[in-house]
């Protein structure tokens, strides 16, 4: 039984993504073992949205949390806040979601690129594999792109990021020992 009206993406084994949870979605997600839920959604996507999933998710013991993730570039604060959000409990399985769950996959993605330090290559093909189109336009999306066209490399990657995507923050709430060099 799927959560939502869309597929679930397991994307690791604490971290679930997908669209909206219907209420008996949030039922199957409780089944599943996950202890918090992650709205990614904008306030003008939650616009004119009569039942929210939160009210039965509390009453199904789940923590709830809002970190809209609005189309274009993300700030530092916004990928620290869910970060902490999806990433902050070790112990919680955490379900996030969208109109559709990329926005979440994308941060994620990202989050993770700099947490582990990964490839371009490594980047591009976890996102395909996960069905991560990167033709959109997305941040990972220009990211990947800028770096194929620039022929760049991961440092010229975390340049990017700084410039185009504000994502200095949170690379440096993922690597507190690393400091700022200007």
């Amino acid at each position: 039984m799927e959560p939502a009206a869309l597929p679930l993406i397991r994307y690791d084994d604490q971290r679930l993504l997908g669209g909206v949870p219907t209420a008996r979605g949030l039922q199957s997600l409780a089944q599943l073992g996950v202890t918090t839920l992650v709205d990614c959604r904008t306030a003008s996507e939650l616009a004119g949205e009569v039942e929210r999933p939160q009210r039965a998710a509390v009453a199904l013991g789940m923590r709830c949390y809002w970190r809209p993730l609005p189309r274009g570039s993300w700030s530092a604060g916004t990928l620290g806040a869910l970060w902490l959000a999806a990433f902050g409990d070790p112990e919680a399985k955490v379900y996030l979601y969208s109109q559709r769950g990329l926005r979440p996959l994308a941060a994620l993605i990202i989050l993770d690129a700099f947490s582990r330090r990964w490839s371009l290559v490594e980047v591009a093909h976890r996102a395909q594999a996960r069905g991560l189109s990167l033709d959109g336009g997305h941040p990972l999306a220009q990211l990947v792109r800028q770096e194929v066209l620039d022929g760049g490399s991961y440092p010229a990657a975390m340049v990017v990021c700084e410039r185009r995507m504000d994502l200095f923050g949170p690379h440096h709430l993922l690597h507190p020992d690393r400091r700022r060099s200007r």
